[in-house]
């Protein structure tokens, strides 16, 4: 069977698809324009990943981010949905909106949409929505703003330092190690280079 064909998405040469090494990009033949890279790690390693991130993410969401000591007042905690909750209740619900979905909502698809890709084939299936997941993932990564959000958490806890005695929660920390997992759990690569007999979804070629 001939190698499959891939348009230049610059200038629609078709080419034929070879192997790559590990860490090496495709190019066309034509115009120079990347096509494709190849997995920098196996579809195992991706797969850990994911599956890491996934757990983080849920430790991050259901525990406390941080705990406040105000001395005779007593000590308060709260998560990131009791963040959106008391933002709702301050009339300020686009506000809530935007931390529901850019913190929470966001993270989460594109979570699942990576491990909905990786997770079957590596046990060597393809799943049946994978190309709509493959664009997701990306999409959903866009509207993530968690990094942003921790940054502003972490300006906040020091600012309060001066009224309270800040305690750090396991969210903190979970969100912490989930940002740079969320980042090395590529799907895109991992895709490329899996094994996908019998699947749909496109593949990238060169020439």
């Amino acid at each position: 069977m001939a190698d499959p064909l891939i348009a230049c998405p610059e200038c629609d040469t078709l080419q034929r698809e070879i192997p790559l090494p590990r860490g090496g990009h495709a190019e066309c033949c034509h115009c120079g324009e990347t096509l494709y890279h190849s997995a920098r790690a196996g579809l195992s390693h991706i797969v850990a990943l994911s599956v890491a991130a996934a757990i983080f993410f849920a430790i991050a969401n259901a525990l406390p981010i941080a705990s406040l000591d105000l001395g005779a007042a007593g000590e308060t905690e709260t998560n990131l949905y009791g963040t959106v909750i008391a933002v709702w209740r301050q009339n300020r619900e686009f506000v809530a909106l935007m931390i529901l979905w850019t913190g929470i909502v966001a993270p989460a698809l594109e979570i699942i949409a990576i491990v909905y890709m990786v997770v079957p084939l590596w046990l060597g299936h393809c799943p049946h929505f994978l190309s709509f997941a493959f664009r997701l993932a990306p999409a959903a990564r866009t509207w993530s703003l968690m990094d942003v959000f921790m940054l502003a958490v972490a300006v906040a806890l020091i600012k309060l330092g001066d009224l309270a005695d800040v305690i750090p929660g396991p969210a903190l920390w979970g969100k912490t190690i989930w940002i740079p997992l969320r980042r090395w759990s590529a799907p895109h690569s991992a895709i490329a280079s899996a094994p996908t007999t019998g699947c749909t979804a496109s593949r990238a070629c060169t020439c």
